[in-house]
């Protein structure tokens, strides 16, 4: 006999792209990391930062162009956090 298992279903507004850059927060802390995935609304990225980080505060973060001649400084909202072994997961909306 064949069972249906109920499928996950995601409440996600945008496509979300596996890239992988080095990211610098420059507010509300200073720090590095590398981002996980990218999308029109948000970005995921792992950071080693000790510092809190609260969710719903702004936050700036810069990012190398591939070129590597300019940077792109992207603002938004924290909207998740994670803590995985020694990395902190962040999830930025973008959109606010």
């Amino acid at each position: 006999m064949e069972r249906t298992i109920p499928a996950f279903k995601e409440n996600r507004r945008a496509i979300r792209l596996n890239w992988k850059r080095p990211v610098t927060l420059v507010h509300p802390t200073r720090g590095s990391g590398h981002t996980v995935n990218v999308s029109s609304a948000g970005i995921l990225f792992n950071t080693s930062t000790k510092t809190e980080l609260p969710l719903g505060e702004q936050i700036s973060l810069v990012i190398p162009h591939a070129t590597g001649k300019d940077n792109i400084t992207v603002r938004g909202k924290i909207v998740r956090l994670q803590r995985q072994d020694e990395w902190l997961q962040v999830a930025v909306d973008l959109t606010t």
